[in-house]
């Protein structure tokens, strides 16, 4: 994948690029408890650095 939008919560593909997300990896805690694309509730993933 080369972004992964999240639409309902209006997240922006530049954001997302700029985080170095990769496939289901979000540190947004924005989406603690949204409703995933993918059908799992939004848990709150640890923050990946690098």
């Amino acid at each position: 994948m080369t972004g992964v939008i999240f639409q309902d919560v209006n997240l922006a593909d530049a954001n997302l690029r700029d985080a170095n997300v990769t496939g289901l990896q979000i540190i947004n805690t924005n989406l603690c408890g949204a409703v995933l694309p993918d059908g799992e509730s939004g848990a709150c993933p640890r923050p990946v650095r690098r």
